[in-house]
C-alpha cells in the first residue's frame, strides 16, 4: 500500500470534489465546536492509502484495520474504489468517503482518555464516558448476538461518533450540489456514507465473502453491512427507545459525555425520563467492579 498525508491527496482531487471536503471541513469546526470541541485532528495526522499492488484491493472506511489509533493520536485510512486502479472511481465518492473518515476520526481525536501504568505496561483505563476496572473489565458487557438494541457503552459512543459524521457528509453533500453518481455498488457506498442505509438495504449485502471473482468489493459490502447492523442500527434503536421524540437531544448528551468523559449529564438525563439510576440499571455489568 502507498500512503500519502490527507493534506497533500486532497490538492490531487478535482475541483468539485475538493468543495466538498472545504464545505465538510468548515461544518465539522462549527458543528464539534457547539458539543464543547475545539481541537480537530489536523489533517497532516491522517495518513490515506491510496494505491495499492493487490489487484482487487478495495478501500474506504470499511477497509480492514483502518481506523484511529490512538497512541501515535493520528488515523490511517484508505482512498475509496478499487486502489490498483484510481481511475475508475468517482471523484465526488472519494471526497465524501474521506470527509466522513475524517469527522469521525476527530472525534475519537477529541474523546476523553485516561491511560495508566499497570504491571509495567500502560493500559488505557477511560475512554469517553467507558472505563476499565482493575481486572480489565469494562463497564458494560459486550451485546449478544443479533441482538436489536445497544447496552453497550462501546456501540453507543462508536454509534454517536458515525451519526455525526455521516450527518455532515450528508449536509456537505448538499450543500456542495454534488448528486448520487450511478453504479450499483456507489448506490450502496453513496447510502452508507450519508447515513440513509435502511434495513432493507442492509439485509440486500452479502452477509460474507461470496467467492467472486471481484473479493475485494464483496469484502467491503460485507463489512459495511455488518457496521452498519452492529452499530449504526442498535444505536438508532437505543435512542429511540430511551430518546423518543426527544432522540436528537439524547444523542447530543451522549456525543458530550464521549468528548467530556463525564456520565453525569447524560445519567441525570436518564434518570429524568426512566427513573432513578436508570444509567446504572441499564448498562452497568455486573462483573464490573470499579467506580
Amino acid at each position: 500500500m502507498r500512503f500519502s498525508l490527507l493534506s497533500w491527496y486532497l490538492d490531487e482531487l478535482p475541483g468539485h470534489a475538493r468543495k466538498i471536503i472545504d464545505v465538510g471541513a468548515s461544518l465539522v469546526a462549527e458543528r464539534y465546536a457547539e458539543l464543547g470541541l475545539t481541537r480537530l485532528l489536523p489533517m497532516d495526522r491522517v495518513w490515506v492509502g491510496v494505491r495499492s499492488d493487490n489487484p482487487g484491493e478495495f478501500g474506504g472506511f470499511h477497509h480492514r484495520n483502518q481506523g484511529y489509533r490512538h497512541l501515535q493520536m493520528g488515523a490511517v485510512v484508505t482512498r475509496y474504489g478499487d486502489l490498483a486502479r484510481p481511475a475508475r472511481t468517482p471523484p465526488e465518492l472519494i471526497a465524501a468517503d474521506l470527509l466522513r473518515a475524517y469527522a469521525h476520526d476527530t472525534l475519537h481525536y477529541g474523546s476523553y482518555r485516561e491511560y495508566r501504568l499497570l504491571s509495567g505496561e500502560i493500559v488505557r483505563t477511560r475512554y469517553g464516558f467507558n472505563s476499565r476496572d482493575a481486572r480489565g473489565n469494562t463497564y458494560s458487557a459486550p451485546d449478544p448476538p443479533h441482538t436489536a438494541s445497544t447496552r453497550n457503552i462501546g456501540i453507543l459512543m462508536e454509534g454517536a461518533t458515525d451519526r455525526e459524521a455521516v450527518t455532515i457528509t450528508r449536509r456537505a453533500l448538499e450543500l456542495a450540489g454534488v448528486a448520487e453518481p450511478p453504479g450499483h455498488v456507489e448506490w450502496f457506498a453513496w447510502r452508507d456514507v450519508t447515513g440513509t442505509l435502511t434495513e432493507d438495504d442492509i439485509a440486500a449485502l452479502p452477509p460474507h465473502p461470496s467467492g467472486s471473482q471481484d473479493v475485494g468489493v464483496e469484502r467491503y459490502l460485507s463489512a459495511m453491512g455488518a457496521y452498519a447492523a452492529d452499530v449504526g442500527v442498535r444505536y438508532a434503536r437505543f435512542l429511540s427507545e430511551f430518546g423518543g421524540d426527544a432522540a436528537d437531544e439524547l444523542h447530543d448528551v451522549i456525543v458530550r459525555a464521549v468528548i467530556t468523559g463525564s456520565r453525569g449529564e447524560l445519567a441525570a438525563w436518564l434518570d429524568e425520563f426512566h427513573c432513578r439510576d436508570a444509567f446504572t440499571r441499564l448498562l452497568r455489568s455486573p462483573s464490573y467492579t470499579g467506580d
